[in-house]
This record gives structure tokens, sequence and C-alpha cells, in this order.
């Protein structure tokens, strides 16, 4: 958290911040910190212009520019504007420092758009990815150059004592005390392969299998099933969120099995 917040620190006294990087596993807690490091330059800096862009459903050019007009700078923007046109307004109407959280940048389809944010005067961003050769390696030489400068953040899985404290801060908060015990969080923990959202989710499903038994606690032998289920339910979500061609070759897989790339 120290480390992200310092790169946007310069926009607390008038000035243009660092770019930032975070890199590391889903569920490490990246979008977390992303946002929570906003919400601390706004407790400084009310009126801070600020977007988040979700790269996996905003994954074009135009879509990413639109967010920035809509967001970023509170544009009335009509449909179908050209990217030209929507840079322009970005660029004239941010008249002071401001910073756009780049959420799974790597999914851009267009990943040179990072070039033209780099353009706008006062612009900084926090991108996050898993991995940092996914987001570089389709730039040409010159633009990663330019775009690769800024800080970077690089988060490990968590390990399982970590995400039992977090468990069991959940489970106080939402479900009272006696409810579960440190024995079954630290099975849920081990079973969530170090991805926090997944434990998370399976506490949830345990909670609400063992109120369905009319039980008033959680017993260890609804954990296996409650971590499987999780599991499904994150795989899931992440497949609702494929765009058009992701979802084209997840189906093929699907129907037809493991491929090499040729058969693919």
């Amino acid at each position: 958290m120290n480390e992200v917040t310092t790169a946007p620190a310069p926009l607390e006294r008038g000035f243009e911040g660092e770019n930032c990087f975070l890199f590391g596993p889903s569920g490490a807690g990246k979008t977390t910190v992303a946002r929570a490091a906003v919400r601390e330059l706004r407790r400084e800096l009310l009126d801070l212009p600020h977007a988040y862009v979700n790269c996996w459903q905003s994954y074009t050019k135009n879509a990413v520019l639109d967010c920035l007009a809509t967001d970023l700078v509170g544009a009335a923007v009509s449909r179908n504007v050209a990217n030209r046109e929507l840079m322009t307004t970005v660029q004239q109407q941010l008249d002071e420092p401001g910073v756009v959280i780049l959420d799974e940048v790597d999914q851009l389809r267009e990943p040179g758009v990072l070039y033209d944010l780099h353009q706008i005067s006062g612009l900084s961003w926090i991108a996050i990815a898993n991995r940092e050769i996914d987001l570089f390696a389709g730039l040409e030489e010159r633009i990663r150059s330019r775009m690769s400068v800024g800080f970077r953040v690089t988060f490990d899985t968590y390990g399982d004592e970590t995400i039992t404290e977090i468990l069991d801060r959940r489970a106080r908060a939402g479900l009272g005390s006696g409810v579960v015990t440190r024995d079954v969080l630290e099975r849920i923990a081990r079973l969530s392969d170090g991805d926090a959202r997944t434990a998370i989710t399976a506490l949830r499903v345990a909670a609400r299998k063992a109120s369905e038994s009319g039980l008033s606690s959680i017993p260890a032998r609804l954990v296996e099933e409650a971590a499987l289920s999780a599991g499904e339910e994150v795989r899931q979500k992440t497949i609702s969120k494929l765009n058009q061609h992701q979802r084209v070759i997840y189906e093929v897989l699907e129907q037809e099995g493991p491929l090499i790339q040729k058969e693919l």
C-alpha cells in the first residue's frame, strides 16, 4: 500500500503523478489496493479527477477513451465518437492532474492506447495485470520503452496464514462469534491455493449451506464441498466476463479438448 500510494503522491501538490504497475496472481489484492490508494488521495483532494476502467470489458481503444471522457472529465459523449475526438476532449478538459486505474490492462486488444494516454498532459495511471510479459509483449520497442517507465509493485500469492486472518475478520464481521472455528478457516485457506477471492467465496458458500441445513455453525464436513462450489462459482464468473474472441476460443476448447496452436 505504501509503495502504491507513493506513485500518485505528487498529485497532492498539484503535479502529475508517476505511473504505477501492479503485477501478481488473481485474488492477491491488486484491485483492492489500487482503489484504496485513490481513496487516500481523494481524502486530500476531494475534486481529484479520477476514473476506473475495467479493460476486460472495455478492451478497445475507443472504449477506454470513452470511459476517460465520461468519468475522468465528465464530458457528455455521444455514441460512436471517433478516437481522435475523444482524445481531444480529454486533453482539453483535463485542466488539472488526474489518475486512472486500468484494471486487467493486459486484456486490451490495442495495448498501444497506453501510448495515447501517455500523451495526455497531467494524467497518470495505476495499471493492473497478472504478468508484465503479457502486457508489453505485443508492443513495438519504442512504445514499450516509453510505457514501461514507472513504479512496479509485485504481489505474491497469499500464504495460508494470511488468508486465515482475512477469513477470520470476515467471519467475525459478517457471521458473528462462534459460527466458525479457526480449524475450519485454516482448512478453507489451504484449499483456496493462495486466492483470497476463492477463499472468501468458499466461506460464504459454507455459511449458506450450514444455514440451509438448519445449523448454527459451520461444520468441517462442509468445507470440501464449499471449496469446490466456490471454485466453480469463481470460474463461471470469469467465463461470463470473456470478450467475444476469448469466448470463441473457450467454447472450441470445451468441445474439442486440448489442441495445439495450429489445430486451434
